[in-house]
């Protein structure tokens, strides 16, 4: 499963490329291929999907897969999974990858197991303590060298809004955005401890890319994993390369027990 953030037009251009095919195979209609997209995103039905879009305004954090599309597939077609797949000859995944420019490269890609495991033990962390994300910016020096200038910067780390405490009066200047870096640095000091080197996870990550793209900023999110930025391949701009299984259910029921009464 992939949790990425996703728009309604995005959907569409996914379910654009299911409809192409479907109607050249005449198997199934375009409401049911709309309603095993909503499965596969962690909807029941199409209508919560749209429910969800209307209620995050935009873009909202799914978690896509496609195990899910095809079983539900089958079961408002009548027919079995085998044959849809068969039929309907599409790589599902990357079609979801495309539309969000994120590749999934989790299952391509092997992190060190003393890396992975520091990374499910810092994104528990920042679900249980409200961290939202961190950002590494990154700088090219020369061809096929990868450096970072520092680790983390004022404004380029935060707390999800359901930890985010009110912002003091006393220093006017203050924006959210500030006060949200001081908790995040907060989180960093006295929770993530002295093994936590995000500048080095981030030049540890950004190696494993391929030798031959422009890599950019690394960004930790308490939602989405460890995601990569680097030049266009294949649509994506991006590349996920540590999710932590359960992650975004951690992060809802860790809002959700923060949430005023």
């Amino acid at each position: 499963m992939l949790v990425t953030f996703i728009t309604e037009s995005q959907i569409k251009t996914i379910k654009g490329d299911l409809l192409h095919i479907s109607r050249e195979a005449k198997l199934v209609s375009s409401s049911h291929l709309s309603e095993a997209l909503a499965h596969a995103f962690g909807f029941k039905t199409h209508a919560a999907l749209c429910a969800g879009f209307k209620s995050a305004q935009g873009t909202q954090c799914v978690e896509f897969c496609a195990e899910r599309f095809w079983r539900r597939l089958s079961e408002l077609a009548c027919m079995p999974m085998s044959v849809l797949q068969g039929a309907l000859n599409i790589d599902l995944p990357k079609s979801v990858a495309r539309a969000s420019a994120t590749r999934d490269l989790r299952e391509s890609i092997s992190l060190p197991a003393a890396f992975e495991a520091r990374l499910e033990r810092f994104f528990k962390l920042m679900a249980d303590h409200g961290a939202d994300y961190f950002e590494i910016e990154g700088a090219l020096h020369e061809p096929n060298f990868f450096g970072y200038s520092g680790s983390y910067r004022p404004g380029r780390q935060a707390m999800r809004p359901s930890f985010t405490s009110p912002v003091p009066r006393i220093k006017s200047d203050w924006s959210v955005s500030s006060w949200s870096a001081l908790l995040a640095d907060d989180f960093l000091e006295d929770h993530a401890g002295p093994d936590c080197r995000l500048s080095d996870w981030a030049l540890e990550a950004s190696q494993l890319l391929e030798n031959s793209l422009r890599r950019g900023n690394v960004m930790f999110s308490a939602v989405t994993g460890l995601l990569v930025n680097h030049d266009e391949v294949e649509g994506c701009t991006a590349s996920v390369l540590y999710q932590r299984p359960g992650q975004l259910e951690d992060i809802q029921a860790a809002d959700m027990r923060r949430e005023p009464a």
